[in-house]
């Protein structure tokens, strides 16, 4: 990640998605938020870890797969950002626990400002990002984190950013 003086002034946000709907709108908001402070996005999609040690040989070619089609889908939506907000994301693709990811990514980049996830009203109790940070994040992350519910219209986004 870019790290000259005026990246370090940038607010740089760190949005982590997945598949989910609620990911895109995440992303949309995060969108809103940069153009007007003038920031930078960190798209971060994390594989979570498999069993694959009773799969021999065929784990590194699935590792892969999944490797491959993390990339295609964080492209999609790096380009959605991109027309959303005139900016292009960095985009990273982790593998491991979703919260060690996470963390990690902000340790190693200390310009970024903000974490953004969404959450789905239907799914928050289920959710496997949030709870995991909401527990971690006044011992180890010391940037802010906001939640954007995945019901957020175009307008919301606006009013709020």
């Amino acid at each position: 990640m870019p790290t000259n003086k005026e990246t370090n002034k940038k607010a740089n946000y760190l949005v982590c998605v997945n598949t989910e709907q609620y990911s895109e709108v995440a992303l949309h908001f995060t969108c809103y938020l940069a153009k007007k402070n003038n920031g930078a996005i960190v798209l971060l999609h994390v594989i979570e870890p498999a069993d694959y040690k009773s799969l021999g040989m065929v784990a590194d070619k699935m590792r892969k797969e999944k490797h491959a089609e993390s990339q295609k889908f964080l492209s999609e939506l790096a380009g959605k950002a991109k027309d959303w907000s005139g900016i292009t994301p960095i985009v990273m693709v982790r593998e491991g626990l979703i919260e060690d990811e996470i963390i990690a990514v902000v340790e190693e980049n200390p310009t970024i400002r903000m974490l953004i996830a969404g959450v789905s009203s239907e799914s928050s109790k289920k959710s496997k990002i949030i709870p995991p940070l909401v527990s971690v994040i006044s011992t180890k992350l010391l940037i802010p984190m906001l939640i954007v519910p995945g019901t957020m219209t175009n307008q919301d986004m606006e009013e709020v950013a």
